[in-house]
């Protein structure tokens, strides 16, 4: 396979046709998905943050006096006197949401900037891919927007604007290596494209840090000319003074309040700790039975690219690789779970680096070492830095998705020769696992929705559950205050609440657990895991 390194303009009639298909994907997936649900607690962070900005400052004000900060469910976040604040961490990035919200309301317009976000991830993997084929642009735009970018454009995360943002960047970079002439405004105006855009992530991301590590790092080792390491040191100017103003705006919040100090459980030791997060971030299929049919999908899926490489003209190959795509359905009809690791949500990947497996240069322009070098230094820094478990709920890993622009780019370039000759294949193994992250999504979001609208049917006050994160979950219901508890702490919890003269009171959760009706209050008990006590 031979790879161009002649670019063509990439503004066309198809491109525009392109981005209205996927902008009418993304706008129906935003309405689609239930407008009080949320995919994870980190959408919560968000949606509390932007509420507590919008009504107060930014501690968000409870709805009644404190009785346990403890068990206030902000999980990892910062809790003061004044009251939880959710989402401190990139102060840009929550006011950002605020201008979304008002306009277009406070539920979809936390959706808009993700959905914004994804289009313009698709519209940089245009830009790259023709700087090395103009024919694989539709490819790459499409692998890139069903990959799990889409997944992390249906929840309010920064993951998506970031991602587009440093894949515009990546193209500049690019542009600027094949740009060999020494006039100084080149060298700024390229190196101040590649960082402002990433400064911009950065405000917005903090892994878009390590990318930009790994794309100073790894492209000036690639191409060492004295006008392209001058590119790269005009952008670190804007870069390194988005990183330490972000850090400066944070904690300058974070001084306006007495944080109170709630003792973190101990983390596992850190190298013993990079096992279970490297599995996390890159290998994790997904829990119960339907694991078994995301790892006999990756084996078919490998024997296939393998026989492909080996005949190209091979039948057998087209249908294992079908095949292999298809099974990331079949998981849908078994109680459908999260898949966290890379290669199994985008498998794509593994099937691209089998097919289109050669030997790298390291010379001025070769474009799969431009592309894949700085993922991979990426994926070391975010592994090295990754928590103990993972990253949490997510689709994909969500930490590695500054690189997906690039890493797909490379991917649609690899696959050329399978996508010419069995199209079929190559569509299976991107739209299979697209659909289930999709219908996984929408399932916690839906599941979410349900559990949160039950909770405050009777417009609680207070809420006690045993869900973690119980108040980031239901942001949509703040500023009602949600308090989490297990068995052992319930009747002293409840006790508090009480105490506290709180009128509207309701216990989720606790399933075949014996709970007594406090003196005073009326007991309506819907299910066995959901009590709602009123004063009389």
């Amino acid at each position: 396979m031979q790879n161009r390194t002649t670019s063509q303009n990439p503004f066309s009639t198809a491109l525009v046709v392109h981005l209205l298909i996927y902008a009418a994907l993304v706008t129906g997936l935003l309405v689609l998905f239930p407008d009080s649900g949320s995919f994870s607690s980190d959408d919560g962070a968000y949606a509390g943050q932007v509420f507590a900005v919008q009504h107060q400052d930014w501690a968000l004000d409870r709805a009644v006096v404190t009785v346990a900060p403890e068990n206030e469910g902000w999980i990892n976040t910062y809790i003061s006197s004044d009251g939880p604040l959710p989402y401190v961490r990139h102060p840009a990035y929550v006011y950002l949401l605020l201008g979304s919200s008002a306009l277009f309301g406070d539920t979809y317009g936390l959706g808009v900037p993700s959905a914004i976000g994804a289009v313009l991830c698709v519209f940089a993997a245009w830009l790259l891919t023709t700087e090395y084929d103009h024919r694989s642009a539709p490819a790459a735009f499409w692998i890139v927007g069903l990959s799990p970018l889409l997944i992390n454009a249906t929840t309010f995360w920064g993951h998506t604007i970031a991602s587009g943002l440093v894949g515009v960047g990546l193209w500049a970079a690019v542009r600027a290596a094949k740009d060999r002439s020494s006039s100084y405004r080149k060298v700024w105006l390229w190196g101040g494209l590649v960082g402002v855009t990433n400064a911009a992530a950065i405000f917005i991301r903090t892994e878009a840090v390590l990318w930009f590590a790994g794309l100073v790092i790894g492209l000036t080792v690639l191409n060492r000319s004295r006008h392209f390491v001058g590119t790269m040191g005009v952008a670190l100017i804007p870069a390194v003074g988005a990183f330490v103003t972000d850090r400066w705006w944070s904690q300058s919040i974070l001084n306006q309040y007495e944080v109170i100090d709630l003792s973190a459980p101990e983390e596992a030791a850190w190298l013993g700790s990079r096992v279970p997060a490297g599995f996390h971030l890159l290998l994790s299929p997904s829990d119960g039975a339907g694991a078994l049919f995301v790892v006999v999908g990756l084996c078919l899926l490998v024997y296939g690219a393998v026989k492909f490489r080996l005949d190209s003209q091979a039948r057998l190959a087209t249908r294992l690789l079908v095949v292999g795509g298809s099974l990331f359905v079949i998981p849908v009809v078994n109680n459908p779970s999260t898949i966290t690791g890379l290669v199994s949500a985008w498998p794509l990947l593994l099937v691209a680096g089998i097919v289109g497996f050669r030997a790298s240069s390291t010379q001025n322009l070769a474009p799969t070492s431009w592309l894949y070098v700085p993922m991979g230094i990426l994926t070391v820094l975010v592994l090295a830095t990754q928590y103990a478990g993972g990253g949490g709920l997510e689709w994909g890993a969500r930490y590695l998705s500054t690189g997906f622009v690039g890493i797909g780019v490379w991917a649609a370039l690899n696959l050329r020769d399978l996508l010419a000759r069995t199209p079929s294949a190559v569509l299976a193994i991107v739209c299979c696992p697209a659909f289930l992250g999709l219908f996984v999504t929408y399932q916690y979001h839906s599941r979410n929705a349900d559990f949160v609208a039950a909770a405050t049917a009777y417009e609680p006050e207070v809420v006690i559950a045993n869900q973690p994160a119980g108040t980031r979950i239901a942001w949509a219901s703040l500023p009602t205050s949600w308090y989490t508890a297990d068995e052992d702490n319930i009747v002293v919890l409840l006790d508090q609440v009480i105490e506290a003269d709180v009128k509207r009171i309701t216990v989720v959760g606790f399933d075949g657990f014996e709970l007594d009706t406090p003196r005073s209050y009326d007991r309506i008990e819907e299910s066995d895991n959901l009590v709602h006590f009123v004063a009389d």
